[in-house]
């Protein structure tokens, strides 16, 4: 792992606006600080997959919560296509779903390193 994050640009973590699911999110933010990585977890992009909720869970909270300590954070809406499991066809996929998965690539190619390579 060591190997992997020292040539990492940056990572992209994923959660959900859950209490277990945020809160191994917030887990693994705090493991790289922790092991000398702070600048990735500072960088990171940060993804929500709502495909599960709870009533219990302010999730615009959860959406603080990460926006305060890292780079991005993109909430990918629950998708009947995607809950389904096995390829992905991104034609069947709905309009704010995908717009999520533009975003979070956008968000992923701003942190792609300029210089050429070699």
């Amino acid at each position: 792992m060591e190997g992997t994050l020292a040539r990492a640009d940056s990572v992209v973590v994923v959660g959900a606006p859950t209490v277990d699911g945020a809160g191994r999110a917030s887990r693994t933010l705090d493991w790289l600080v922790a092991h000398g990585h702070a600048g990735l977890a500072a960088d990171a992009v940060v993804v929500l997959s709502c495909d599960r909720h709870s009533a219990e869970v302010d999730a615009d909270r959860v959406l603080e919560h990460f926006r305060s300590r890292v780079r991005g954070v993109v909430p990918v809406p629950h998708d009947p296509h995607l809950a389904t499991g096995g390829r992905i066809d991104p034609a069947r996929l709905r309009p704010a779903t995908s717009d999520a998965f533009l975003e979070l690539g956008a968000l992923v190619a701003d942190a792609f390193d300029a210089r050429p390579a070699g």
